[in-house]
């Protein structure tokens, strides 16, 4: 398959995967090199006073209502320890 479709404007890449965590890195890394860009100075922005407390009967929402994404960093983390 590869010989039949890796053609010069379409290149497969392959990336090593013995280690995976290490594998995704170097594909995010291959990807960010193929994208141009320019250093951009980042500007100096002033943060505002923070205004006085106006509501303090605020109660945070039930965290059951969020949406949130897998956490596979903490899995990770564990395992290379």
């Amino acid at each position: 398959m590869f010989a039949a479709t890796d053609l010069p404007g379409a290149r497969w890449i392959t990336v090593e995967s013995e280690d995976k965590k290490r594998s995704r890195l170097n594909v995010i890394n291959d990807l960010l090199k193929q994208l141009p860009w320019e250093y951009v100075e980042p500007r100096r922005i002033r943060i505002p006073e923070r205004p006085a407390e106006q509501d303090t009967d605020y109660q945070r929402p039930d965290r059951g209502q969020f949406l949130y994404a897998e956490d596979i960093a903490t899995a990770l983390e564990k395992k290379s320890a």
